[in-house]
């Protein structure tokens, strides 16, 4: 695998101390997956829901070594997308075959579809559809009524603190 860099989140101190001295493996306390990620070729993850859009978000290939739950749906979706690779269980498989994975995700074809998916992710308006579509249900613009129920009161609060939470999140990130 060339001059490649290699970035961990350390799984407790024996990881940092094994690849201390590494100059080609960083080992770092916690990575921001959306500046990581758009600066890294390939990304090798376990395939939890976050860290897996995260990842499409990008544009970047990913290889998913699934641990449990829902991380091998998120693998196969990906796969299917040509967006990725599924490498399956993360406790069969060998430093030789992630190597080959790897270079595999490297390939033209797939780092094309890794980037048009991230591209349609990045468009996707998709929290503010929601946020409109549980609007919509809460009896639409709460502005243009005069009497709120108490419920129609709570549940503009809480789609205040939503949005305010969000908007509070992408000031922190930019």
């Amino acid at each position: 695998m060339d001059n490649s860099t290699t970035v961990t989140s350390p799984s407790g101190d024996r990881l940092q101390k094994k690849w201390e001295n590494s100059e080609r493996v960083l080992v770092i306390a916690s990575e921001p997956h959306n500046i990581l990620f758009p600066q890294c070729s390939v990304i090798v993850h376990h395939g939890g829901a976050g860290t897996t859009a995260e990842a499409a978000r990008s544009g970047k290939p990913a290889v998913i070594c699934t641990f449990c739950t829902d991380q091998p749906m998120w693998a196969a979706y990906i796969a299917k997308a040509g967006a990725g690779i599924n490498a399956g269980p993360f406790c069969s498989l060998t430093g030789k075959q992630l190597a080959v994975l790897i270079n595999k995700a490297r390939e033209p074809k797939m780092m094309a579809a890794a980037k048009e998916l991230g591209v349609r992710m990045r468009e996707e308006r998709g929290l503010e559809n929601a946020c409109d579509w549980l609007t919509s249900l809460a009896g639409g613009d709460f502005a243009l009524r005069k009497e709120l129920t108490w419920l129609e009161w709570v549940w503009a609060v809480f789609l205040s603190l939503f949005a305010f939470q969000t908007s509070s999140t992408k000031k922190k990130t930019k």
